[in-house]
């Protein structure tokens, strides 16, 4: 009986070392935020029971309220699951199919080279362009104007093309998910903020979440979300009415409640976790609003976001029934390697070795900056642009009068900034982040 008692004492005393020690890990993630800095919550849990909850930094920097593991952040793309959560509600209720065409749905979007389907949006592979690449087109990128679901609407019915035939390719854009609003409102006729509420968050407890589809709205505990601008904090909110691709207001207790449907496997979890496939029939790592990844041989449900100065990370670990989850108001803050860190501290991590290639030094590209000059007009974006030589120098000035050289880098190729000019036949394509091929005609 001795012997039996000190081996249980032994086991205890190794089980508590090693819990302490794992605590003390993950801190020193988090060493870089204190008392002057934004922070964020952090929750690590097994099935229902937390292994660690924390929290760091300040919530305001005005006024000094600190964060603390009920504060209230705006959780990014991690909010894509609830739209897609939302679609296969109703698909399990027979009100639509996933094999739909979306016109049947929105028949303001124009015919493209095939039928976009709702399988689709769920998995990015739509070739929809980027509402908010399109928009920056205009020299107001999101941050600086009130983009809506109309607006964003709008903007992709615009679209005489897509970035590429739908299906054959996986493209990450926010068009897929503001479709995905669209759709659950014009089936339901229930905004998806009602929607949600009662199908989702109610039943599951979670009492803490909400959408911003309203930025003006006063929410008690919510963090203000924070940017450096060189050494110097800054207010970064999302200043914007538009949500269901983001916009998700929640707590990491509240994404605890939600990741313990995936552990719990209800009516539409199969459809939820269930991997794209491209036209070809390949797979790809996308489900519907989740995707799938891997920490040392331990296969990961996980999910990203960032919203102006909110990050966010949650992920699953089916076979350890393990969540992880990260809200911030750090714009800086590294969601998806802290999240991974965190994963990696219970898994053990693997890194392959990667081999960095030579560089390759590109030839020097001559031209006549006249042969650009002129005025262009895109009907897709709505906005012109002025092409303008200055010397040697080609330019070009947006809507918002806001002027950046344009930089050869093949004949009649230049890049500014992240985007791609081509000039073709007195026509200007931009590509940028999300949004490929958008004609602008020389008007002048």
């Amino acid at each position: 009986m001795r012997l039996l008692l000190t081996l249980i004492l032994s086991i205890a005393s190794t089980v508590v070392l090693a819990q302490a020690d794992t605590t003390v890990w993950i801190d020193q993630l988090f060493s870089s935020w204190n008392n002057a800095t934004p922070g964020g919550s952090i929750l690590v849990a097994r099935g229902e029971k937390i292994l660690y909850q924390k929290a760091f930094g300040l919530a305001n920097l005005e006024s000094n309220v600190p964060n603390t593991i009920n504060t209230i952040f705006e959780a990014g793309s991690v909010s894509k699951q609830f739209t897609a959560y939302s679609i296969l509600l109703l698909e399990s209720e027979g009100k639509l199919k996933l094999t739909d065409d979306v016109r049947k749905y929105v028949p303001e979007l124009p015919v493209y080279e095939a039928p976009i389907t709702i399988q689709h949006l769920l998995n990015h592979t739509s070739g929809l362009k980027d509402w908010g690449s399109v928009g920056s087109l205009t020299g107001f990128p999101r941050g600086s104007r009130d983009y809506t679901i109309p607006l964003g609407l709008h903007i992709m019915t615009k679209q005489k093309t897509t970035n590429f035939k739908p299906g054959n390719e996986y493209s990450y854009s926010n068009s897929n998910y503001t479709m995905l609003t669209v759709i659950v409102e014009r089936v339901s006729k229930q905004t998806l903020e009602d929607f949600t509420a009662e199908r989702i968050f109610k039943p599951l407890g979670m009492k803490n979440t909400r959408w911003r589809s309203n930025f003006r709205d006063v929410i008690p505990n919510r963090a203000q979300a924070y940017s450096k601008n060189k050494d110097v904090y800054e207010l970064n909110m999302p200043f914007e009415h538009i949500y269901g691709h983001g916009g998700l207001l929640t707590t990491t207790s509240d994404l605890l409640k939600w990741n313990q449907q995936l552990e719990k496997h209800d009516a539409i979890y199969n459809k939820r976790i269930q991997r794209g496939k491209l036209n070809d029939g390949k797979e790809i790592a996308y489900a519907s609003g989740i995707q799938h990844g891997e920490v040392n041989g331990v296969a990961e449900i996980n999910h990203s976001g960032s919203t102006a100065g909110y990050r966010a990370w949650l992920a699953y670990y089916p076979s350890e029934k393990l969540t992880v989850a990260l809200l911030s108001n750090d714009g800086g803050f590294g969601n998806f390697d802290i999240g991974r860190k965190i994963a990696e501290i219970y898994f053990g991590s693997v890194k392959p070795t990667i081999m960095s290639p030579e560089p390759v030094k590109e030839a020097e590209v001559t031209f006549d900056p006249k042969l650009y000059v002129g005025e262009y007009y895109s009907e897709d974006a709505e906005c012109t642009f002025k092409v303008t030589a200055n010397g040697s120098k080609l330019e070009y000035i947006n809507d918002a009068q806001q002027t950046a050289e344009l930089l050869p880098k093949s004949l009649n190729v230049f890049t500014s900034n992240d985007a791609t000019f081509e000039f073709k036949n007195k026509q200007l394509f931009v590509s940028i982040n999300r949004a490929n091929n958008i004609p602008f005609k020389k008007i002048r």
